[in-house]
């Protein structure tokens, strides 16, 4: 029997959290001849989404932003190996929201993403992407947890 996972979504927050949750994702499709998909989450900023700014300047504003998170994912691609098909994606949005959706719209068998672990107050304040894409994912979801939780 093949390898179940054909489709392999691994959402990158472009920080070192990711690293450890990209080299997983990144053997498992080695491994099993998946495409890897990477996906980059552009948070809005509330205050451009309130209206701050606007017009041309909102617009140079986000291109700058993708452009800029386009960039940094290419550089994290460059760290799997050459072998592994790939896919890169950058979105702007609300992070567990949005990856819920690519996986629906791509058809994704497994998601791999670093989670930071926070307990307590951090979590209550700053919430958890991982433990939303956990509740809400309609596949399997591989959370590696990042080495430091502070």
């Amino acid at each position: 029997m093949p390898f179940p996972y054909g489709k392999i979504l691994c959402p990158v927050a472009l920080d070192a959290s990711s690293t450890d949750a990209l080299a997983h994702a990144a053997s498992l499709a080695l491994n099993s001849g998946a495409t890897l998909y990477l996906l980059h989450v552009l948070q809005i900023n509330p205050l451009t989404a309130q209206g701050a700014v606007e017009g041309f300047a909102g617009q140079d504003f986000y291109k700058a932003q993708m452009d800029a998170a386009r960039a940094r994912l290419a550089e994290c691609a460059q760290t799997i190996p050459a072998q592994v098909k790939r896919e890169l994606a950058v979105e702007m949005g609300e992070p567990g929201s949005l990856i819920i959706a690519v996986q629906q719209r791509l058809g994704i068998d497994l998601v791999v993403m670093a989670t930071h672990g926070r307990r307590g107050l951090k979590h209550l304040v700053l919430g958890s992407v991982a433990e939303q894409v956990v509740r809400e994912s309609a596949v399997p979801v591989l959370t590696v947890r990042a080495a430091d939780v502070s």
